[in-house]
């Protein structure tokens, strides 16, 4: 359980802007995911974004400043 919070821990800290220090990132989400009502609301909620096909190093996106990270 405690690796489990730790992990959870790096993440938030990850997910933070390294450019503007924003914490509204949304996660990268590549390929063609079957776009279900979940996945949907996920996408209008900013939870998730769409990264296209090519596959890319970038696991985060800031809605601020639109930096990929």
């Amino acid at each position: 359980m405690l690796e489990k919070d730790r992990k959870r821990q790096i993440e938030k800290l990850r997910s933070v802007c390294p450019k503007c220090g924003n914490k509204h990132t949304a996660r990268i989400v590549y390929g063609m995911p079957v776009m279900d009502k979940e996945m949907e609301k996920a996408e209008a909620e900013g939870r998730i974004w769409l990264g296209g096909c090519c596959l890319e190093d970038y696991r985060y996106y800031c809605i601020n400043c639109e930096l990929k990270f």
